[in-house]
């Protein structure tokens, strides 16, 4: 169980970075604003119930996207 929730926080926080280098540097967005929420309250959620295995380089930790232009 606990590789699972490892690796799903992993997928999370790289398709959330994706999506963020997406919206922020590209200009060019793939999702929605509530399917990249959705996605960011299941990582909150998952880091909150399970903080050992949150990521130092988590999306959660930067702020304003974490990428200069």
């Amino acid at each position: 169980m606990s590789a699972q929730i490892r690796h799903k926080i992993q997928e999370l926080c790289e398709e959330i970075s994706d999506h963020q280098f997406k919206y922020y540097v590209l200009d060019a967005p793939t999702i929605t604003d509530a399917a990249f929420d959705k996605l960011w309250n299941e990582l909150i959620e998952l880091e909150k119930k399970y903080p050992q295995y949150k990521l130092e380089s988590s999306p959660t930790l930067q702020v304003g996207g974490g990428f200069s232009t």
